[in-house]
C-alpha cells in the first residue's frame, strides 16, 4: 500500500467517525429519530470499517481541501441512509 493510499484510508475512516459523532448529538434531543439515527450510524460504521472505500473515487488529498471527498461522503451517505430508511 502506498503512503498516499494509507493516508486516504485513514482519512476516510476518520470521516466515518466524524459523521457518527455528528449524528449522536442530533439524536439525543430528538432532532433525529431512532430509525434515521440507526441508518446514519450503520453507514458511518461501514465507512469506518473500510467497507465502502471503493465509493471514494476522488483522491482525498486532491487540492488539499477535501471538498471532493466530503462530497463523495455526502452523496454516499444520502444514498445508503435513504435505502435503509425506505426499507
Amino acid at each position: 500500500m502506498t503512503l498516499l493510499r494509507w493516508a486516504a484510508t485513514d482519512f476516510v475512516e476518520a470521516l466515518g467517525a466524524v459523521k457518527l459523532a455528528s449524528a449522536r448529538p442530533n439524536h439525543e434531543p430528538g432532532l433525529l429519530d431512532g430509525r434515521r439515527f440507526a441508518a446514519c450510524a450503520a453507514v458511518a460504521e461501514e465507512v469506518r470499517a473500510a467497507a465502502l472505500d471503493d465509493q471514494f473515487v476522488v483522491d482525498v488529498i486532491r487540492g488539499g481541501t477535501g471538498t471532493s471527498t466530503s462530497m463523495d461522503s455526502g452523496v454516499l451517505r444520502q444514498k445508503l441512509v435513504g435505502q435503509v430508511v425506505a426499507a
